[in-house]
């Protein structure tokens, strides 16, 4: 987590993301054996069906492996924010160039890498952004190069999104991912590529 500024850090630890983030740095996954996995994936279950018995991921093991925490409140979600240019402004602290399928992910680390630096956009903004592209590298990933911006309205106030069930969102994802996957509706892992 040293690619990001001191106040950034504090406000993303504060979130119950420090474990997490230190380890995304060295993390490395093998797509082929994802698909592999996903082949042995029971939708029905939850549940992978190997010879020697069934297997799953139990939200214990998913908040050990992670360090995220499967407590707090439920995520608030702004379904219109990839459209309200007023709304992304105030949180992101600059004009942000969205459609109505979010915004790119390679946008956001162009233009907030450069603001680790200190080019005038206040911290809060500058931790909502981290958290955006974080979240839709890792734990909400699409098919496309796309960020979500509804997850800025639990993050209005930066002091508080570790409140926030962040893992819980996590690990639904991870467990819907495998089930697309499973029955051949995406190849594409939508979860923690790295539990």
């Amino acid at each position: 987590m040293e690619h990001t500024q001191p106040s950034t850090r504090d406000f993303i630890k504060k979130a119950g993301f420090g474990w997490f983030l230190d380890s995304l740095w060295n993390e490395q996954w093998d797509r082929q054996a994802l698909l592999a996995l996903a082949e042995l994936w029971w939708d029905t279950t939850n549940t992978f069906h190997f010879s020697f018995g069934e297997m799953t991921m139990t939200p214990k093991d998913f908040s050990i492996i992670t360090g995220l925490s499967l407590k707090g409140n439920r995520l608030e979600f702004y379904g219109d924010a990839n459209t309200d240019s007023a709304y992304l402004t105030t949180m992101l602290g600059m004009d942000i160039e969205a459609g109505s399928r979010g915004v790119r992910r390679t946008w956001l680390f162009e233009n907030f890498a450069n603001q680790v630096k200190g080019a005038g956009v206040a911290p809060e903004c500058i931790a909502r952004a981290f958290m955006i592209y974080m979240l839709s590298c890792n734990l909400f990933v699409g098919a496309n190069d796309m960020a979500q911006l509804g997850y800025l309205a639990s993050m209005v106030d930066v002091n508080k999104m570790g409140r926030y069930n962040w893992g819980g969102a996590a690990l639904a994802t991870m467990y819907r991912s495998m089930c697309d996957m499973s029955r051949g509706v995406s190849k594409n892992f939508g979860g923690l590529p790295f539990v």
